[in-house]
């Protein structure tokens, strides 16, 4: 079996091999695409390229719409979303989407997904271990990765000053460090009218705040506002160095 996944003109093609049933790079093929996932505005598709069926075919389909769907929520803006989902699926999932992120959109955005999963399983071992080996094998360079646009979600956006409505995506936000006597090195996220969207997120800020107490300038811009849930809503951002 030969699978496929296509975002925009750029596509990747994934080999199963018999017996094992292991999922590797192909190469090329010609995909008949039977079903496209649309995530946070990002139309990803998943194609099949041979009809031959063997044991691990139905596991391998499963990893594949698991896998096509974080490429979707990283081209959308919310990598941490990615990387939870990936996670649920195991260390393969987590090796296939960083793969798959890094040949569908950028290796940038693959080291954001890899950055932010690392610090989202700080104390899950093995999972943890898998993002930081993708940032150790790429060294990556953060003040680099923020000039290309770093995407997060806000932590703390439920009790900001801000509601669901008022906010949309393309908004300009201010990024600025807080005086925080709980977390000294705080970054929060201001509207342009000065009030508080929410925080970055205290595993990331405590990376970029030393950058910007030493004179980094960021700005930032809404990506996403998903208010289904208004007591948990979730606010994700672009950071860009200026």
């Amino acid at each position: 079996m030969i699978y496929s996944l296509k975002l925009g003109e750029r596509e990747i093609f994934l080999s199963e091999t018999e017996p094992l049933g292991a999922l590797s790079s192909s190469g090329s093929g010609t995909a008949d695409v039977y079903q496209e996932m649309e995530v946070l505005g990002a139309p990803v598709k998943v194609g099949i390229c041979k009809t031959a069926v063997f044991s691990e075919s139905q596991r391998n389909y499963a990893l594949i719409l698991t896998v096509a769907r974080a490429v979707g929520l990283v081209s959308g803006g919310a990598p941490l979303e990615a990387a939870v989902i990936l996670s649920e699926m195991g260390v393969v999932a987590v090796r296939l989407g960083i793969f798959a992120v890094s040949e569908l959109i950028s290796e940038e955005r693959a080291l954001n997904l890899s950055l932010e999963g690392a610090k989202a399983f700080e104390y899950e071992g093995v999972l943890r271990e898998e993002f930081e080996r993708v940032l150790k094998e790429r060294e990556i360079d953060l003040r680099k990765l923020l000039k290309t646009g770093y995407y997060t979600r806000v932590a703390g956006d439920s009790h900001g000053e801000v509601e669901p409505e008022e906010i949309s995506a393309g908004e300009p936000v201010f990024v600025v460090r807080e005086e925080n006597p709980n977390h000294r090195l705080a970054v929060k996220f201001l509207t342009k009218d000065g009030r508080k969207i929410g925080y970055m997120r205290r595993e990331i800020s405590d990376l970029v705040a030393p950058l910007m107490d030493e004179g980094l300038f960021l700005k930032g811009k809404v990506v996403q506002v998903l208010p289904e849930n208004p007591a948990n809503r979730r606010v994700y951002l672009r950071v860009v160095e200026i």
